[in-house]
């Protein structure tokens, strides 16, 4: 390699460190961000009243708080937060409270962290340098082409032709042995130096290859750079992120290289070699597309088949279903990996509001409406948001109010408007659910606050299931 080779190289593998360098940063600092964000959200939800710990101990809405406070702190869903972000023990929320212990065990923590990403951030480090340097630099230097490479020419190879001067066979003498011995043991060694004579129609050939596995490269690569950065927002960036770019971008480039042998030996023409640029860089974002396509006609043809009534029960619910979810919301919560209704009903508002630039109660207001959307169907909440009810919470005091039964027996059960057992028994299902249960303790636990019983008073700020009718 000359000079200018070797500072390439360094350059490329420079620019291949920048990301992954940067990811691990922003990570830290997010977690920085985030963890304050939690701190202060404990902060501003402490109710301190003697008589609001009284009333919250007999509602057994905090089994573990201290008698002398109570915190939103012990509410489950505000503790796997805490415990997703690595903050300390609750008693330590302020920074100068933490004992220098604790402190030390939190940098050793980073610090065997940093050598878990050590190996696989190299590991991408590497590839991707390479596969900049292959595309970038030597690409440039059109001879690098000409050598023979199984992988770039596929089966058809060279095409082999004799070297001028030598004899077709080694059969035969010219009466000087000595003169013919020199002449063969040349011939010899400049067919193990020299395999092939190509033609201009092969080393194109082998060019168009090259380009096929360069843009694969680069939409593997930007799928990395789009990947990390995901990660990053969700806080689950794992030694395992880094493998998996890492594997996509080497799988990426080859599998450009067999569907371009594959594709040039049923089509033929200029206009398709335009196309292969296209198809590498899609193969790139999406390596396992085509396989998965070829999978699913093996599958629909010699193995078991899906029951068509699957798709029927399996119906995606989009987002924007809900009210206050445009476009932007509804794509900010897929960057996020929530993509559909059931996902939001599911997620810890808590981790929302901490991952997302919206408000606590905005995020808890989408969550409510998307666990009543999940539980009762489309077709339902339509009805019921024309009285008024548009969250799981509004159901559940709408069943508790006999005024209210006919109706919701009419909308729930249409073809048993006389059951009013069986829509309390529904109601009271949907919201023993874990995911409603939780929804329904920080609820309480903000309305502890925010509205707080006065004295013998236990109906003020708390929430409680539909019963059984009289």
């Amino acid at each position: 390699m000359h000079n200018g080779d070797w500072i390439g190289l360094l350059v490329t593998l420079v620019l291949a460190a920048f990301l992954p360098i940067t990811i691990l940063f922003c990570r830290g600092k997010i977690r920085q961000n985030r963890q304050k964000l939690l701190r202060d959200l404990q902060s501003t939800y402490t109710p301190t009243d003697t008589a609001t710990q009284q009333q919250q101990d007999s509602a057994g809405a905090s089994q573990h708080a201290a008698p002398s406070q109570v915190s939103f702190q012990f509410v489950p869903a505000y503790e796997m937060a805490r415990y997703k972000y690595d903050m300390p023990h609750p008693k330590y929320d302020d920074d100068e409270n933490v004992p220098s212990e604790v402190r030390r065990g939190i940098r050793l923590r980073i610090r065997r962290e940093l050598k878990m990403y050590a190996l696989p951030a190299l590991l991408f480090i590497l590839v991707s340098g390479i596969g900049m340097y292959v595309n970038f630099v030597a690409a440039k230097n059109v001879g690098a082409w000409t050598d023979f490479s199984p992988y770039l020419s596929g089966v058809g190879g060279w095409t082999i032709t004799e070297l001028p001067g030598c004899p077709a066979q080694s059969s035969g003498t010219t009466g000087k042995p000595d003169v013919q011995q020199k002449t063969e043991n040349l011939c010899t060694q400049n067919r193990n130096d020299y395999h092939s004579d190509p033609t201009d129609a092969e080393i194109k050939y082998q060019i168009n290859t090259s380009v096929a596995s360069g843009f694969a490269f680069i939409g593997a690569y930007i799928w990395s750079i789009l990947y990390l950065i995901r990660r990053i927002a969700n806080y689950d960036l794992t030694p395992i992120s880094f493998l998996r770019t890492s594997v996509q971008i080497i799988f990426a480039s080859f599998s450009a290289i067999v569907f371009w042998h594959i594709s040039s030996t049923i089509v033929n023409g200029g206009d398709y070699q335009k196309l292969i640029v296209g198809f590498s860089f899609v193969f790139g974002f999406y390596p396992t597309l085509g396989i998965a396509h070829i999978q699913n006609i093996v599958k629909s043809q010699f193995v078991k088949k899906d029951d068509p009534n699957a798709y029927e029960v399996g119906k995606n619910l989009p987002l924007d279903m809900l009210e206050g979810i445009n476009s932007f919301i509804k794509f900010r919560f897929e960057e996020m990996e929530i993509e559909d209704l059931q996902n939001l009903a599911t997620s810890n508002p808590v981790l929302l509001f901490v991952e997302s630039p919206y408000g606590l109660f905005e995020v808890i207001d989408w969550v409510a409406q998307a666990q009543l959307v999940v539980a009762v169907g489309s077709d339902k909440v339509v009805k019921l948001r024309q009285i008024g009810l548009r969250t799981i919470f509004c159901l559940a005091d709408a069943a508790q109010d006999k005024a209210m039964h006919a109706i919701l027996t009419s909308i729930l059960l249409p073809d048993r408007e006389k059951e009013t057992d069986a829509m309390l028994a529904i109601v009271r299902t949907i919201c023993n659910t874990i995911h409603v249960q939780r929804l329904q303790q920080i609820w309480n636990a903000l309305l502890l606050v925010m509205a707080p019983p006065r004295q013998n008073d236990e109906s003020v700020g708390w929430r409680s299931l539909p019963t059984r009718s009289a």
